[in-house]
Formats: C-alpha cells, sequence, structure tokens
C-alpha cells in the first residue's frame, strides 16, 4: 500500500501449495490459467486550500478568487477524487456548497465506500451521496456509506451555512475515505516434467 510515509508503495510475496495430477502421456510440460482474486480494505485523504467568498458580488474584495470548478488525477489509490465543484450561494444566508466526483481510477471493482472526516477549516460539513436519500446511525455514530455504482462513479455533495459579510479567505478541505476494492487477475502456469 502506498502512504505519506511510503508513496512508492510496497510488495508482497505469498507463497500458496498446490498439487499437479499426472500429465498426459508422454507430455513434457503441462500450460495452463490459474486466476487470482483479491479484495481488501484500503482508504484515501483529499486535501486542498480553496477560496471561500460569502460576499460574490462585492466589487472591492481583493482577497482570492474562487475557483468554480476544479479537477484532479487522483491521490494515489484506485478510489480517486477526480474533480470538485464549488457553488457559493451568497445573501443574508449564504452557504458554500461542494460537489465531488468520485471514481474508480483502477483496473478492480470499488465496493462499499463510507466517508469519515469531512472539515472546512477545523468545521464538519453536513454531507451525503447523491442518491441516497439519508445517512445511517450505526451505534450511535453517523456513517455517510454509498455502494459503488456499475459506472465506478461516486457524487458526494457536503453543505456549509457561511457567516455573512465576511470577505474572501483561503482554507483548508480535508476528506478520508474507506473502501473495499476487489481485483481479479489471470496468470499462466507453467509446469515442467
Amino acid at each position: 500500500g502506498r502512504s505519506l510515509t511510503n508513496p512508492a508503495g510496497e510488495k508482497t510475496f505469498l507463497e500458496f501449495e498446490g498439487t499437479a495430477g499426472k500429465p498426459l502421456q508422454n507430455a513434457e510440460k503441462y500450460l495452463g490459467q490459474f486466476s487470482l482474486n483479491v479484495n481488501y480494505d484500503s482508504s484515501i485523504e483529499f486535501a486542498d486550500t480553496i477560496c471561500i467568498n460569502p460576499n460574490l458580488y462585492e466589487v472591492y474584495d481583493s482577497g482570492c478568487k474562487v475557483e468554480d470548478k476544479k479537477s484532479y488525477s487522483g491521490q494515489g489509490a484506485p478510489l480517486a477524487v477526480t474533480k470538485l465543484e464549488e457553488i457559493i450561494s451568497p445573501g443574508s444566508s449564504s452557504e458554500v456548497e461542494f460537489r465531488f466526483i468520485l471514481k474508480n481510477k483502477g483496473k478492480g471493482k470499488v465496493g462499499t465506500i463510507t466517508l469519515g472526516k469531512r472539515l472546512l477549516g477545523n468545521e464538519n460539513l453536513i454531507c451525503h451521496f447523491k442518491g441516497e436519500k439519508e445517512n445511517r446511525l450505526e451505534e450511535g455514530v453517523e456513517l455517510i456509506k454509498i455502494k459503488m455504482d456499475e459506472k465506478q462513479e461516486a457524487i458526494l455533495i457536503c453543505q456549509k451555512p457561511l457567516l455573512e459579510n465576511l470577505n474572501s479567505f483561503m482554507t483548508t478541505l480535508n476528506l478520508d475515505f474507506t473502501y473495499d476494492y476487489e481485483i481479479k487477475q489471470k496468470n499462466k502456469l507453467n509446469l515442467l516434467k
């Protein structure tokens, strides 16, 4: 797995035992195939610094400039945040809404995604996955989950009410996700007498 302390990832060599029956008469070798199915749990962290401007129409605000849409190549894992859309609703009840597009960038299949940390600065965001009517409670803890669809894409929507009459400001946006992943790989087997 890749991590901040090990960005290149790691390799693990696994040994398994097998038995071969008798080869065909006079056969010197046997070529066959076997498949390897791997299921594992993984996690990713998404972090970016963004501009928030509650007074979107303020002419004299000389602070930062809001980027409505941003694209990302991924975070080094099969599951990746690929796009972020920032929508600001100015006025007396101003709020910011973020729409995150999550995609499977790997060769396997993403199962269930669970959202963990969801912070704008040091304050929690209110989030849900598109298509999920309500979040689940398990042992008193709110779980924000979705099963990845056939297109291997999901949309996460997060909101945060803002204080009015604030000038634009830069802040951090942090999310983390856990997910289960399955990958299947076909290999060749060469048995020699």
